[in-house]
């Protein structure tokens, strides 16, 4: 009878447990996938920065020295794009394709203000999903 009843509270308080840390694992994991692959951009800021003060141009990737837009699938992008937005900031555009439905085909995007030589970094993600320096 003890154990029975120690069952009958044992179980639902799992189910509870469960319910609360598997949404929060799944989070972290989308965080933690997003984190990655903007880490894999960064060798490439210095590169778009170098070339913007030698040409006075913002890089395309069909420059030489910078890669194609889909060399960078096994880093969690199905693209990857240099260019000049809208605001003349020269930048990277990349979209994510991490195997997380929730955020694949999102955009990142990498901008460097060559006035102010400093980076800024936004996204169409959830900001929860984002790192801090990302977030809007």
């Amino acid at each position: 009878i003890i154990g029975g009843g120690a069952l009958v509270v044992l179980v639902p308080v799992c189910a509870i447990l469960a319910a609360i840390a598997l949404p929060s694992y799944n989070d972290y994991v989308i965080r933690s996938k997003v984190a990655q692959s903007i880490s894999a951009l960064q060798p490439l800021k210095l590169q778009v920065q170098e070339f913007n003060a030698r040409q006075g141009r913002c890089p395309t990737g069909t420059d030489p020295g910078f890669p194609g837009h889909d060399q960078f699938i096994t880093q969690g992008f199905s693209s990857v794009q240099f260019g000049r937005f809208e605001n003349h900031h020269c930048g990277i555009e990349a979209t994510l394709a991490t195997g997380k439905s929730t955020i694949d085909g999102d955009l990142l995007w990498l901008e460097f203000d060559p006035d102010a030589t400093r980076w800024e970094c936004s996204g169409e993600t959830e900001d929860k999903y984002l790192p801090v320096d990302c977030r809007g």
